[in-house]
């Protein structure tokens, strides 16, 4: 472009931009905006300069602006965004955002095609569900064999052994043991943290434990739960061949949850931040 308007200036010796440079430097700029919009942000933009080179702009032999051609150019610029995402999922399978009918979905659930561009929703519908912590992935840590996160994770809710002080509370109800917990997966897991938190609750404490330590369960900070956490899902990573394939599969995309989180949330539950920081570990 700029050197397109220099070699202009140069023919013609002017000294000012005319209607037909202010134009010609107009539509560039649109394009670049129209672009990044639809991509999301601009290193993805070079998959855009395709289109700019399938929608020429011409000029009336007069050099006078021909409506016409800014009529192609806005019908052009507007479908940008839909051609720009095509191009970029053209590089993962269809599948990861297949429509699922809303009547069909829960309702604490976010879709596979509420993806915005450069982004994959970690759905339990699809095969990137068993990046879930609810999915069956055993992993073996510090000596012990879970079927899933989402069973250690839950675990560490219950208490740890005959004199936990979790157990002296009176009229409680531990409707399971800790290690019965640490063997479930998926919402039965969940449904049994749900029940402790409860309880926790009723104490009036935000805390859990593991091998015996204390570790703050609900904080801003990337403290010890985060840290166990962490060990967990890099846990699962490298002993599970599929969830590394996968993983890597997702190449540069943003991984979303595929449930609402509310906001502010632990930076342990945000799970899809960690698998993208691991993600970028296998790179390096």
């Amino acid at each position: 472009m700029v050197s397109g308007i220099k070699e202009s200036f140069k023919k013609t010796r002017r000294k000012c931009i005319t209607h037909r440079d202010f134009i010609y430097i107009s539509e560039y700029f649109v394009f670049f905006l129209v672009g990044t919009v639809s991509f999301g942000n601009t290193s993805s933009f070079r998959y855009f300069l395709v289109p700019i080179k399938l929608v020429p702009v011409c000029f009336h032999p007069g050099g006078d602006f021909h409506i016409m051609n800014l009529l192609l150019f806005v019908v052009a610029s507007l479908s940008l965004p839909a051609f720009g995402k095509d191009i970029q999922k053209n590089n993962y399978p269809a599948a990861w955002w297949q429509p699922v009918p809303r009547s069909d979905a829960a309702s604490w659930e976010i879709l596979p095609q509420d993806a915005k561009p450069g982004e994959v929703i970690l759905s339990k519908r699809t095969e990137l569900g068993i990046l879930s912590n609810f999915a069956t992935t055993p992993i073996e840590l510090d000596g012990k064999t879970y079927p899933s996160v989402e069973g250690f994770w839950q675990m560490m809710k219950y208490p740890e052994g005959a004199d936990d002080e979790r157990l002296k509370f009176p009229r409680l109800v531990w409707k399971f043991t800790r290690d019965q917990v640490a063997k479930m997966t998926g919402f039965e897991a969940k449904h049994a943290g749900n029940l402790a938190e409860q309880n926790m609750k009723e104490m009036n404490i935000n805390w859990v434990t593991y091998q015996g330590k204390k570790m703050t369960y609900r904080t801003a900070e990337k403290g010890e739960h985060y840290k166990i956490i962490y060990r967990a899902m890099k846990a699962k990573l490298e002993q599970n061949a599929e969830v590394r394939r996968l993983l890597t599969a997702t190449g540069d995309l943003t991984l979303r949850p595929d449930h609402e989180q509310g906001h502010d949330v632990p930076p342990a539950w945000k799970y899809f931040e960690i698998w993208m920081v691991l993600r970028s570990d296998l790179k390096k």
